[in-house]
């Protein structure tokens, strides 16, 4: 009896392996909604009255009130239009995160498109760079647990604005 038990169990473990595997769907089927295709606009730039300016980009917007607390998944920061008549359509700029000893943690480049009307400011939002959330910015809350502060720091690379038409 007893060279058969393990005969019976090689046997059973075989035909487990080679039988063909039947696929589980494990996800719920009408959560969500389908995606409704849009239509693709033109960039800013292209559209009449546009212009992209990349000089003396500091006469024509200023941004200050960046935050970020330790727990957030969006930073966020002020953009001020300084101009008269010109509506801000999009600034793209390079952000340089910074340790405490001015050692560069990280760099990246965002496009903000958030229209900004004349002589006005707006809060710009987008997504952080801290998927871990384990920084946080040093002007920010101080976190309870045990977090790495930083600094930034904001190039402006360029700001697509367009005219607006006199009243």
């Amino acid at each position: 009896m007893r060279p058969t038990l393990p005969l019976l169990l090689f046997i059973a473990a075989i035909c487990c392996l080679t039988a063909p595997a039947q696929r589980q769907r494990t996800t719920r089927t009408g959560r969500l909604q389908p995606a409704v295709p849009t239509a693709v606009t033109p960039p800013a730039c292209a559209t009449p009255g546009s212009d992209t300016i990349t000089r003396h980009l500091g006469r024509y917007i200023h941004l200050a009130g960046y935050d970020k607390p330790l727990t957030a998944s969006r930073e966020t920061l002020h953009a001020e239009n300084l101009t008269d008549s010109l509506t801000i359509t999009s600034v793209e700029c390079e952000i340089i995160y910074l340790d405490s000893r001015g050692r560069q943690l990280h760099r990246r480049t965002v496009t903000l498109s958030d229209p900004i009307q004349p002589r006005q400011t707006e809060m710009l939002s987008f997504p952080t760079w801290d998927l871990q959330r384990s920084f946080y910015y040093r002007l920010s809350v101080r976190p309870r647990r045990q977090a790495t502060p930083y600094d930034v720091k904001f190039n402006i690379l360029s700001i697509t604005c367009h005219k607006n038409p006199q009243p």
